[in-house]
């Protein structure tokens, strides 16, 4: 009995040890919430209360304040919160979440943080769309989130250099041709007219330029829209000749841009390698294709278009030979000839049609650009044959050859009947009286 009240004793003072820290462990939990979150500067107000604009093509900062705070209990302690990151992220993008995360820290009871996230919004999103903002404190054990809605809307003058593709390449040799095709899209709010793209070489003084009519919004409305605007993007090609008395080196090529009335101007800057100290030759032709492959069937060909730069000093009238097509297509070329003056440029189209007995699959024939009877430059060529709809067209002319032969037949054979009924009418003697009539004449 002694022993049994001895060892309650022992128990009850372990307990009065032990119940402060238990009570510590389950009692205090370290806990933060998001007190304001701003977007630009603007307020964001959570559950849909208020809509964020932000622009396709820029960087929205998103600045989180947040605060941990403690249970109010003096007689517990604050224990902070460790590996806590605060993350921003948008859904329904179509590519993927656009999203920004904090590094890792701790968040200590009674004090106030703030978070500054940024989100690139792409220049593809579609444009008066509302998306969900997403915001969110976490850690190991907890998480607070937020939803706020974001309106997507583009701006109202923008262009984008979408591609630039140089021909023969950053590489060029002094007193040869340069070609850049470049190609401009419209991803703005309004359509834009006479946009000047220019491609220059500031340090040696060359420049030249070209004139997109017009580009229509990306997204237009009933307004900026009709039925014959229908290019929301424009590949153009412009021509520089680089001077024979240029020295070896690089220098800055600018592609650029200009629209809105001359307001807004984009650039590239691109680095050139120009090869000095080699001349070039008196007569000389530049040729390029703008596909060389492509797909073709029996009711619908394939154009090739070749544009041909005479570098030389004198007029020259060149042509295209088609070869080794003759087993699967049919081609011509128009026009037949061109002629092209010294430093000026012209274009030629190849027109290949498929046969009807083309086997499916890709082939490959030859170009060859002639000039006074010489083969300027050969270019192989590919075609894949597809079944068109006009490869159906041997099954319809084959119906109508048998209808024609049943139609034959039927005619020969009312023929017959026709001819068997007359000579029935002449035997039984129904003709007799035409013969009585006849001898009355004499």
């Amino acid at each position: 009995m002694k022993q049994f009240k001895l060892l309650t004793a022992l128990l009850l003072v372990v307990a009065l040890f032990v119940a402060p820290y238990v009570s510590a462990a389950t009692e205090v939990e370290a806990t933060y919430d998001i007190t304001r979150v701003e977007v630009n500067d603007i307020t964001a107000q959570p559950n849909g209360v208020n809509i964020i604009y932000v622009e396709r093509g820029e960087t929205a900062r998103v600045e989180v304040y947040f605060a941990g705070y403690d249970d109010g209990d003096a007689t517990t302690e604050d224990i902070p919160v460790d590996n806590v990151k605060v993350k921003a992220w948008i859904g329904g993008y179509e590519h993927g979440d656009i999203k920004d995360t904090s590094e890792i820290f701790e968040i200590e009871p009674g004090v106030d943080y703030k978070k500054t996230l940024r989100l690139d919004i792409p220049e593809d999103m579609d444009a008066n769309d509302d998306y969900t903002l997403y915001v969110e404190i976490y850690d190991d054990d907890n998480e607070v989130q937020e939803e706020y809605v974001l309106r997507v809307q583009e701006k109202r003058h923008y262009l984008k250099i979408q591609d630039v593709i140089f021909n023969p390449g950053y590489e060029v040799k002094a007193g040869h041709l340069l070609i850049s095709t470049v190609r401009v899209e419209n991803l703005g709010d309004k359509k834009e007219e006479d946009i000047k793209v220019t491609m220059s070489i500031p340090e040696l003084g060359l420049s030249t330029r070209t004139y997109i009519d017009e580009l229509v919004a990306h997204e237009c409305g009933d307004d900026d829209c009709d039925e014959d605007e229908e290019d929301s993007a424009s590949s153009d090609e412009l021509f520089l000749t680089i001077p024979e008395n240029v020295d070896t080196g690089l220098y800055e090529l600018v592609i650029s841009v200009e629209y809105d009335r001359g307001h807004e101007v984009i650039e590239e800057k691109y680095e050139l390698m120009v090869l000095g100290g080699v001349s070039a030759p008196t007569e000389q032709t530049t040729v390029s294709v703008d596909l060389t492959s492509q797909e073709v069937t029996m009711d619908k060909g394939a154009v090739y278009k070749f544009s041909i730069a005479n570098l030389g000093s004198a007029t020259k009238i060149y042509s295209v030979e088609v070869v080794g097509e003759e087993g699967f297509a049919t081609s011509r070329v128009d026009p037949n000839v061109i002629t092209v003056g010294a430093d000026q440029t012209g274009e030629l189209f190849v027109f290949v049609s498929a046969l009807e007995t083309a086997t499916e699959g890709k082939h490959l024939f030859t170009a060859r650009v002639m000039s006074d009877d010489e083969v300027v430059k050969e270019i192989t060529l590919e075609a894949d044959v597809a079944k068109g709809a006009a490869s159906d067209w041997s099954d319809v002319r084959r119906g109508l050859e048998i209808g024609f032969v049943v139609l034959l037949i039927i005619l020969v054979i009312l023929g017959i009947v026709l001819v068997g009924r007359k000579i029935g009418k002449s035997e039984s003697g129904m003709e007799e009286p035409m013969s009585e009539e006849g001898q009355s004449y004499y």
